[in-house]
């Protein structure tokens, strides 16, 4: 669920016209929010070799990368050159596929960059364990060393790189907070579940109350960009709003919309940004969502249900998966 949550939030930040005080909110947190939740579900075990860890998400990520990338090809001539006027030829969407960064070559759709940076960032992630598991350094060495590469590069460096590789080393330390922030919720699990409201909910409020107090005293970040501005403030409102948001989910029930939308995240991911522009260049809609992009956002989240499910029992070669590898989604 709240993976589903971030990914709500992620749409909710892409319409055209949203106001500035919504979108800087939105992203102080969201992107760092999927990077944790990734390290929250990682498993060092899970593969032998650092060659068994490349493959493996090579598979799941690299994969559908170059399949969303195709399909958004065609996606963005219909709303871009048949409903809009743009005049970009498709040959310069070329150089983007390899680059993987809009701010470097021209993509169909910017929002794809996430997959190789969630790729570069689990392998490096399952680098240092390694190195830390075999005594040579330790991990909170590297994380440390990561930390402070992040912070120089954010701070002293405005040149985007093919794949974010800029971007990785602050990536990689959201990527570890999670895993560390999801270790200790399983050692205090007992205390969390049993907490009364009357400690729960304040806890709650101080942490969003921090959480928004930073994000805007510190202005709009951007993860892709590698741009924090004031990192402390940066780590302040994404660390506090993403606690606040998984204690608030792990007191509710199951949300079945987000539930759906958390596992099948990679399509949401894929295919939100398409859905998005073709809603706001359809003429029959087109001035409505330009006047309220609230509702082109909820518009796209209802029909990427529906969308997602005929994807992923359908076409699953679209996100990477082969036939017959359907998972219904959780019942409420």
């Amino acid at each position: 669920m709240l993976r589903g949550l971030a990914m709500a939030c992620v749409i909710l930040a892409h319409p055209i016209g949203v106001p500035s005080d919504v979108e800087t909110l939105i992203y102080s947190f969201h992107m760092p929010l999927f990077f944790m939740i990734s390290g929250a579900t990682f498993r060092y075990e899970k593969y032998a070799t650092f060659g068994a860890c490349l493959k493996d998400q090579a598979i799941k990520l690299l994969v559908p990368y170059v399949t969303l990338y195709l399909v958004c090809v065609p996606a963005w001539y219909l709303n871009h050159r048949v409903l809009g006027s743009s005049t970009t030829p498709l040959d310069e969407f070329v150089p983007g596929f390899f680059a993987a960064n809009q701010d470097v070559a021209a993509m169909p759709n910017g929002a794809l960059w996430f997959l190789p940076a969630l790729f570069l960032a689990t392998v490096v992630y399952w680098g240092l364990c390694r190195l830390d598991r075999t005594g040579r350094v330790s991990l909170a060495g590297s994380l440390g060393t990561c930390f402070a590469l992040g912070v120089a590069l954010c701070t002293f460096t405005d040149t985007p790189l093919a794949w974010h590789v800029d971007c990785i080393p602050m990536i990689v330390f959201f990527y570890a907070l999670g895993q560390q922030l999801f270790s200790l919720y399983r050692k205090k699990r007992d205390v969390l579940d049993s907490a009364s409201p009357n400690v729960l909910v304040p806890a709650i409020a101080v942490l969003l109350s921090l959480g928004v107090w930073a994000s805007t005293a510190n202005g709009k970040i951007s993860v892709h960009g590698n741009d924090y501005h004031i990192v402390f403030l940066a780590l302040v409102s994404s660390i506090c709003i993403s606690v606040a948001l998984a204690l608030i989910l792990m007191r509710l029930p199951r949300i079945w919309v987000l539930s759906y939308a958390g596992r099948a995240s990679l399509a949401f991911f894929g295919l939100h940004v398409p859905v998005m522009r073709f809603f706001e260049n359809l003429p029959a809609t087109e001035g409505l969502f330009s006047a309220h992009p609230l509702w082109v956002a909820v518009v796209t989240f209802v029909v990427l249900i529906p969308l997602t499910y005929l994807v992923e029992r359908f076409l699953p070669f679209v996100i990477g998966r082969p036939f017959g590898s359907f998972v219904r989604a959780p019942r409420s």
